[in-house]
């Protein structure tokens, strides 16, 4: 095997990883075997101990600490057996990483310590930056705030230095999370948005959950639930299409938490039941704990006393085995809630004593103080600047009584000498006059030097405050241009599309719905009819990716269909995608290029002859439905699993060739076509993804493709275009305040 075939295997399978990790282990798992197996055959002990590394994380992801921890030593063992310091450090952090997923945070430290020492012997100032960012964390889980604070703002200078978003992202939320566990809210919400802002520039990845929970947790301590909800929706819209536990567990269980608040008592315990199943599923220690504890509330405020007592002390029990501190400090004060409730009230104050003695271990002076400290390092050094001078002036001032109490001495002493007591008065006179006018002189000297030193700054600041202009300016101006040239694309975008007179060629009873997630598509409709053959084809798109990148994949779609229909005269809808994907293929030379599986589209093309009332469909991905009358379908379609049957109308789906119009290896299928008669009446749907596949609703769950046709099969006795605005209002409805992840283009065309 040459080395460039090696190492493109090893990133294919590194790929499988990263896209199977969370949301199917057992794929993840198999991908990273393979790359142990591959390394293994080529004799290279880098990638072994990287391959066991891969293993590792693929176990830990999945709660599995014990598989992870061995996986870890493998890797480390190998490191240190080829004196690879790098992966050596790698190793020694997720084995505290391992530590620190089961709430063994003291245990974790002397790992995440090791590992720092390692990374600094190699100058690796990444590896020692997410090592103290670790460290920081696990001394906030210990309540250990001074500490913390410290290692974040340290940790924080470093990535400032390296320029790394991400880190900053991450230092910002632990800074903003400490604030919160001391109640200083405002600047807890700061730091919060700040990594909030920097999370969601990096794109949709489980940080940004994170950063999405974190910020719903500010809002809900303010009392602000409503908005609370929307960040905690989109926590789990964006874990559910990431296939992410965590993500999902917590942010259900925070959502539990605000409909205990609102009194839904049947939703929140719906909730907090489904996360703490997750939560035990992925063995997330911690936070099993914290839903546990939510639980216990739920059933006071229902209650259900026995039931509250029981998960509660499930949550003590728990915090107390893993010295987590900071949950302890709520599980306590929530018990004495309950017992004060119940009239226990000897448990009642055991409890508040209990909580009382956390809360003020966690909660001092000591940690403002670190905290400020830490923020206003620069403010602290002028400071310090400013009490030297004062001391100096100080000691001068003193020097000066001593040499006045000085004179008076020697004057005593010599008061026999008149002659000689003038002349030491007049020359000790001197020297003290001397003295003061030099302290004079130092002090004016002094105050201009700080004047000349105030100045500077305000010159330094003046400069840096136009640079910053002129900075903004900038950005304004490239902002400005590269709006204009998106919405100039747009407007070409739209010049392109299909006009609606073609559409009223083809039927007068027709609608397209098209909602692009941005200014520009990645999805696109398309439509010719020619009068002689009385042939209409039409065609709706999904390119690959959205905004931009698949605005230019639509364009190229649009301008091929009009060369192969319009042009060359091909209307075989299966010949047209086998052109199709050859012009595509050919015009992004996609054969042996890293993106030759990604660069293509999607597409339901129907063609219909109206000569002999009858379809032809080719399917890229995308199916077909027909509406029909129910008394016209053979019985082969009535018993079809896909057929859906509603008062007197059936839906009929037609499959697609399970295959995109894209490069998919040297011995590409060609695409087939289906020839469907028509009946009067009947009603053609063909779409993308994009509406079936938005998130939304109570859960921030997909909307799915059955609720979608059992939509469009219940408003068949409304017009067409009220079809549209039904699906639109739908749609929106379904959406709420999450972001719409996807363009979406539905067209609907009746058989007149």
């Amino acid at each position: 095997m040459s080395s460039l075939e090696y190492e493109q295997q090893r990133e294919v399978l590194s790929d499988e990883i990263r896209t199977f990790l969370y949301s199917d282990k057992a794929k993840a798992l198999a991908a990273a075997n393979l790359k142990l197996d591959l390394a293994k055959e080529n004799d290279d002990p880098n990638e072994i101990s990287l391959a066991y590394l891969n293993i590792g994380t693929v176990h830990s992801k999945h709660g599995e600490f014990e598989d992870a921890t061995f996986n870890y030593q493998e890797a480390q063992a190998i490191a240190v057996k080829h004196e690879n310091l790098l992966n050596e450090a790698k190793a020694i952090t997720k084995l505290g990483h391992v530590q620190f997923s089961q709430a063994h945070y003291k245990n974790a430290i002397p790992y995440f310590e090791q590992a720092k020492d390692l990374y600094t012997e190699i100058n690796d100032l990444d590896g020692v930056s997410k090592c103290i960012n670790s460290l920081g964390t696990s001394s906030m889980k210990l309540g250990e705030f001074p500490e913390a604070i410290d290692r974040f703002f340290e940790g924080l200078a470093i990535d400032e230095s390296l320029n790394d978003s991400a880190g900053i992202a991450s230092y910002y939320a632990n800074i903003g999370a400490v604030y919160y566990y001391q109640t200083d809210i405002p600047n807890a919400t700061k730091y919060s948005k700040k990594a909030l802002e920097i999370k969601e520039r990096l794109g949709r990845n489980t940080k940004l959950v994170g950063a999405y929970i974190n910020l719903g947790a500010m809002y809900n301590a303010m009392l602000k639930e409503d908005s609370a909800m929307i960040y905690y929706h989109k926590g789990l819209a964006l874990s559910n299409e990431l296939q992410y536990k965590n993500g999902q567990a917590i942010s259900l269980t925070t959502l539990g938490k605000i409909h205990v608040s609102k009194g839904d008592y049947a939703i929140a315990e719906e909730y907090l039941n489904e996360a703490l199943k997750l939560q035990i599923e992925v063995n997330d220690i911690a936070n099993i704990v914290y839903t546990y504890r939510e639980l216990g509330y739920l059933y006071q405020m229902q209650g259900k006393y026995e039931a509250s007592e029981k998960a509660l002390m499930e949550a003590e029990s728990r915090a107390i085995k893993d010295d987590m501190l900071l949950e302890l400090q709520d599980v306590y004060g929530s018990m004495s809630e309950l017992y004060r409730e119940t009239a226990n009230y000897k448990l009642a104050l055991d409890y508040y004593v209990l909580y009382s003695e956390v809360a003020d271990s966690i909660i001092n002076m000591e940690v403002q103080e670190a905290s400020v400290k830490a923020e206003m390092k620069f403010e602290f050094d002028k400071e310090r600047l400013a009490d030297s001078l004062a001391h100096a002036h100080k000691e001068a001032t003193a020097n000066l009584e001593l040499s006045e109490q000085q004179a008076i001495s020697d004057k005593l002493a010599l008061e026999g000498d008149a002659y000689e007591q003038q002349e030491n008065y007049y020359i000790i006179g001197g020297v003290l006059l001397l003295i003061v006018i030099g302290l004079i002189l130092f002090s004016l000297m002094q105050k201009k030097k700080d004047n000349r030193l105030i100045l500077a700054q305000k010159d330094q600041v003046e400069i840096q405050k136009k640079e910053i202009e002129h900075q903004h300016e900038t950005l304004e101006d490239q902002h400005k241009e590269i709006t204009d040239s998106i919405n100039y694309a747009k407007r070409i975008q739209t010049a392109l599309l299909t006009e609606d007179a073609e559409w009223e060629r083809i039927s007068k009873d027709h609608f397209v719905l098209f909602k692009p997630k941005d200014v520009v598509s990645g999805d696109f409709f398309w439509a010719y009819h020619n009068d002689d053959s009385q042939l209409s084809i039409w065609v709706a798109a999904d390119c690959t990716g959205h905004g931009v990148p698949g605005a230019f994949m639509s364009m190229l779609g649009i301008g091929f269909l009009n060369e192969i229909v319009s042009e060359s005269g091909i209307t075989k809808p299966d010949e047209i995608l086998n052109i199709l994907r050859d012009k595509i293929i050919n015009s992004l030379v996609q054969k042996n290029v890293d993106t030759q599986q990604k660069d293509g589209m999607d597409i339901a093309l129907c063609v219909w002859d109206r000569k002999a009332n009858n379809l032809s469909f080719a399917g890229a991905n995308n199916p077909l439905w027909i509406i029909r009358d129910s008394s016209l379908l053979t019985q082969e379609q009535k018993n079809h699993p896909k057929t859906v049957q509603s008062d007197g109308l059936s839906l009929l789906e037609i499959k697609p060739d399970k295959m995109p119009v894209g490069y998919m290896g040297d011995n590409m299928p060609k695409f087939s076509s289906v020839e469907i008669p028509l009946h009067k009446g009947d009603v053609i749907y063909s779409f993308t993804d994009g509406f079936a596949d938005q998130f939304g609703g109570e859960r921030g769950k997909k909307f799915k493709y059955k609720p979608f046709k059992q939509l469009i099969l219940d408003k068949q006795s409304i017009a067409m275009k009220d079809q549209k605005e039904l699906l639109d209002t739908t749609f929106e409805n379904w959406k709420g305040d999450l972001e719409q992840i996807d363009d979406v283009c539905i067209i609907g065309v009746k058989v007149c």
